[in-house]
């Protein structure tokens, strides 16, 4: 088994976990989207983005880049602030990948996201706990494929159009400090605020439960520095999954989950300034 297939495989039993155990009455309102993507007719398009990809009812997400500060109050507690971005590198239907047609090559997807939240330590110093989290999430259409993790640009510059987002309303997670590295997993839960409708058919995307799972050993690291202009952090790789699902009602919720593995080579926690 392919380290994307295992990845894959983890990512949906993770959703599946994520959508039984965080927030099963908003899944009980939502169904699941499945339908095609025209991006010839997202904002700014050259026409060269190939025919409408589709049916799916996912993106999944290569593994990206994270900046997470900690902002202690107290010796227990603090604020904890990050910044996310990645790229679409296939869309799925059934966690099963389908022709992506010119994606990559013509055009790019790219995700970025800004979160916030309270943490508190455990007795033991070993775990911190987050809370009380709330944000902002957006996929944009570029027509460069230009995204640059080391260089920190092409994931919603100037050029790049949104064409689906919402905000983040809640969620938790926890900060585990072992031996080796750290390890960060979050779950979000957020209402979705908007899609493209001309890309999008049908258009009656409501939101999302995605799902930002813990990188395995054998998934490669990214080389970063900073993310959205961030570097006074520490830095995390994610991969992830975003499911779509159709909710014709203005509580539409969607799920984020986020499992994000510390690119520390030791175990020692890397000192965060203020």
């Amino acid at each position: 088994m392919s380290s994307k297939t295992l990845s894959k495989h983890l990512k949906r039993n993770a959703i599946l976990t994520a959508g039984l155990v965080i927030a099963a009455p908003a899944a009980i309102a939502s169904t699941q989207w499945v339908g095609t993507a025209d991006y010839k007719l997202a904002p700014g398009a050259a026409g060269d983005e190939g025919p409408a990809i589709g049916p799916f009812d996912s993106y999944d997400f290569a593994p990206g880049a994270a900046m997470i500060k900690f902002t202690p109050n107290s010796a227990t507690s603090g604020t904890v602030e990050g910044w996310y971005q990645s790229y679409v590198r296939s869309h799925d239907l059934g966690f099963v990948a389908v022709s992506n047609g010119s994606l990559g090559s013509t055009y790019e997807l790219t995700a970025v996201a800004h979160f916030f939240g309270n943490y508190s330590n455990s007795i033991d110093g070993n775990t911190q706990s987050v809370d009380n989290m709330t944000g902002d999430v957006a996929l944009y259409f570029d027509t460069t494929p230009d995204h640059s993790f080391i260089n920190d640009t092409g994931f919603s510059d100037v050029n790049s159009q949104r064409i689906l987002w919402g905000s983040i309303n809640s969620g938790n997670g926890s900060l585990f400090k072992g031996t080796g590295g750290q390890e960060l997993t979050l779950n979000f839960a957020g209402a979705a605020s908007g899609s493209d409708q001309a890309v999008y058919s049908p258009n009656t995307i409501g939101g999302a439960d995605a799902f930002f799972s813990i990188t395995t050993k054998g998934l490669q690291s990214v080389n970063f520095n900073s993310v959205q202009g961030h570097a006074d952090g520490q830095k995390f790789v994610s991969d992830g999954y975003m499911q779509l699902t159709a909710v014709p009602v203005p509580t539409a919720v969607w799920l984020f989950g986020s499992g994000l593995l510390g690119l520390l080579s030791t175990g020692k926690r890397k000192k965060i300034t203020g």
